[in-house]
């Protein structure tokens, strides 16, 4: 069975361009302004909106809004479809309540990914509700009683012993539930991106914005939405209580402690990370030089072995020898002694030989190596951790100064 998609956009060639390629999973449904589109909306089922923002009468943030303020719309996801790009444009998106942004022009294959992670984000959603529910009363059950300031102190005491950015974002998202906010954690982790929400799915277009706003201002205020970035973490806060200057203020006091602790930790995890990377390729490495070492005893082993077996048997056969020859006895010892000091120097010549000097060669050009690469990634984390350190001062006497 299709899904109906409704389509409210004033151009039909998008119109049939979309709907020529919809196949199967989707069936377009049509409106070609914002007061048919809401009209649509309020009286059939669809299960996701594609929705213009240059249209005649209400644009497409004005229809959104509308949308989500009514109790039969407010759950139909909705999908911008716009030629704009920039920051503002997705905030403004996301303000008035969409779920995704999709800039023109866009891959036909790519819209059709987009719909269908929608419609698996929304049922998803259903699903993990009671989940929510059942964490958001065991958070506040476990937190009733204690002061916000000892809330994020025992936060931060929790935070050491995490050793995943998932139980990391878990704890946090607890102590947010307590202060009821809803939140959005947007960490980054060895060049890896994770996303956590209180309500437990995260948004595509909610990504897009963490991830545009990640390198903008400390504090990104709009509405009753907070965004705080920090080098490795970034907290959206979708419910900051702006009626209430005291609480909103507080609260804004009280996350840098929280956030700082998330992002140490999120640095403590890297620099972990790449140590036991490091420590997991030198023991590798160290192993196949201990097969090499070993391989190439036995090899030198065998060569002087064979070398001296054959030295000797040829010894035993002139000493045999020698006396047919007719030579007297100073004569046989002289040609014994040269023979005997010859298998003496070729024994040595083996052990010396040019195989084994370059197996040994490069195994002093492999540890060599390793002793260069131990330092440089040395090195990297200690400039790492100054900088680290000293953007963190910064980062702190700016919060002082703005609360």
């Amino acid at each position: 069975m299709s899904t109906d998609v409704l389509l409210v956009d004033d151009d039909k060639m998008t119109h049939k361009f979309i709907e020529s390629q919809l196949e199967g999973e989707f069936n377009l449904i049509h409106a070609y302004n914002g007061d048919e589109g809401l009209s649509i909306a309020q009286n059939t089922q669809v299960a996701v909106i594609l929705l213009d923002i240059e249209m005649p009468g209400q644009n497409g943030y004005q229809v959104c809004q509308t949308l989500k303020q009514d109790a039969k719309t407010k759950e139909i996801p909705v999908i911008f479809l716009s030629g704009k790009s920039k920051v503002d444009e997705i905030i403004k998106g996301y303000e008035a309540g969409a779920d995704d942004f999709v800039i023109k022009p866009f891959d036909m294959a790519f819209l059709q990914t987009k719909l269908t992670v929608i419609n698996k984000y929304y049922s998803e959603r259903k699903k993990l509700s009671q989940k929510i529910k059942l964490a958001e009363d065991t958070a506040f059950t476990a937190m009733t009683g204690s002061s916000e300031l000892g809330q994020v102190v025992s936060f931060v005491e929790k935070s050491y012993g995490v050793s995943t950015p998932e139980e990391l974002a878990e704890h946090f998202l607890n102590l947010t539930r307590v202060w009821g906010l809803n939140c959005l954690v947007y960490m980054k982790l060895s060049a890896q991106n994770y996303y956590f929400s209180t309500k437990g799915v995260v948004k595509p277009l909610e990504q897009k914005l963490m991830e545009s706003a990640k390198n903008d201002e400390r504090f990104i205020d709009f509405g009753a939405r907070t965004i705080i970035n920090y080098p490795k973490v970034s907290i959206l806060i979708k419910n900051m209580p702006v009626d209430n200057p005291e609480d909103y203020g507080r609260l804004k006091d009280l996350f840098p402690s929280a956030m700082g602790a998330i992002d140490a930790k999120l640095h403590a995890l890297e620099v972990e990370k790449a140590l036991t990377e490091q420590a997991n390729q030198l023991t590798l490495t160290f192993h196949d030089m201990k097969t090499q070492l070993l391989d190439l005893t036995s090899s030198i082993n065998n060569n002087q072995h064979h070398g001296y077996e054959k030295m000797r048997k040829m010894f035993y056969e002139l000493e045999a020898r020698i006396p047919t020859l007719g030579l007297d006895d100073d004569q046989e010892k002289y040609i014994l002694d040269s023979v005997m000091n010859t298998i003496e120097e070729v024994t040595e010549s083996v052990i010396a030989s040019d195989d084994t000097n370059r197996t040994l060669a490069n195994v002093l050009v492999t540890m060599q190596n390793l002793v260069d690469e131990q330092t440089a990634i040395v090195d990297v984390i200690k400039q790492s951790e100054e900088k680290y350190f000293a953007s963190s001062e910064t980062f702190s006497d700016a919060d002082v100064e703005l609360f």
